[in-house]
Parts: structure tokens; sequence; C-alpha cells
């Protein structure tokens, strides 16, 4: 597989979390603090009956989980070549980590990597130009885990940002080959395609 995300904003494709939860009852999900903290105000003046009533109006329904299904590399490889190693939704060109760890391996000095990618001794192209793959529609919106045509090339800033959300959520659009007017096919060294990964949560 390829390098995942580490999200850094709200809605982590987590079981019960859509990017768009209202919880039932309360409206916003702005509401929430001041709810949480009425229910607070509830149990410390002993009041557990009026807490009770206000949690129960935003209860958690648990959903089992499921066990994910991840593409196999020689399906990745096609369609990172397929999209021509640009990310789909900003139309930068993307390089695969085992290119930049090979990199690394000779130039050390020069082009640092981390094994941890600690920020400080990891390469700045590691974070900005990692190639990943994203689920267009995120498997816990009930998207494909394996059909190619739910699967993208994307960028690792693109994929930490979209995480699991739907494309509307973040304002991506999911663009067509043809607008990034590219001569010729990338140059992928497909002989590297995976093998090496960041630390992180499984790919959107």
């Amino acid at each position: 597989m390829t390098p995942s995300t580490t999200p850094t904003g709200p809605g982590r494709d987590s079981p019960g979390h859509t990017g768009r939860y209202t919880p039932p009852g309360v409206g916003p999900s702005a509401a929430l603090p001041d709810l949480l903290q009425g229910i607070a105000e509830a149990l410390i003046e002993a009041r557990v009956a009026d807490a009770r009533r206000a949690m129960d109006s935003i209860a958690f329904e648990r959903r089992e989980a499921t066990r994910r299904r991840a593409p196999r590399e020689k399906d990745l490889a096609a369609i990172y070549d397929r999209d021509r190693y640009l990310c789909r939704y900003c139309g930068i060109k993307t390089i695969l980590t085992p290119v930049m760890r090979l990199l690394s391996a000779n130039f050390p000095a020069q082009f640092p990597f981390h094994p941890n990618w600690k920020t400080t001794d990891t390469h700045p192209a590691y974070w900005s130009l990692s190639a990943t793959h994203d689920h267009v529609v995120p498997l816990s919106h009930g998207g494909d885990p394996l059909d190619a045509s739910n699967i993208v090339t994307a960028c690792w800033p693109c994929n930490s940002r979209k995480s699991g959300l739907l494309l509307d959520d973040v304002g991506f659009v999911l663009r067509e080959l043809e607008e990034f007017h590219v001569a010729g096919p990338g140059r992928p060294l497909p002989c590297v395609v995976g093998g090496v990964r960041p630390p992180g949560p499984e790919p959107w």
C-alpha cells in the first residue's frame, strides 16, 4: 500500500463519524459544548435524571467495525499509472515514497529521511510530494475499497485534508487528467511501488 495520511483536522474515517454528524435532538453540532457543560453541571448538582435525559439525546450508536480490504500493490501501480502520478485533486506531480527513500539512501545528508517521519529530520518533499491513494467515496460512506474507479492518486497534503470526508465537505473536485495538460505518461519507476509507508491510519 502507499503512504497514508496523518489527518490534521476533524473528520477521521471512524465508525459513527461521517463529517456531517449532527447528534439527534441537539441540532447543529456547535451546540454540543453547551449541552455537555450542562450535563456536567447537572451531575455536580446531583440532578442525575436531568443529566441522563440530556445524555440520551446525544447517545452514540456503536457500529461493529468491519475488516477493511486493501487494494493490491499491482492494482495501485495500475492506478498510479492511469493517473500519470498526478494528484487528482490539485494536479501536482507526486513521487513514490520508495523512490525518495532510494534518494535518501544515496544522499542521506542532502535528502534525509527519518523512519518515523520526524519533520525535523525528514526532507519536506516527503510530506509535500509523496504519492498516496485515496478513496473518492470514503469507506465510512459506503465507498468500495477495491473498485479502481473509487481510488485515485492524491498528494499527501490533499489526502490529509480530505481525510474521511466527501469531496463536497472539503470543496474538492475530482479533476480529469485532460485538465492538467501533461505531455506523455509519468515516469513511475514501477519496480519500487509499495513496501514503504509512514506511520498513521489506513488510507481513506
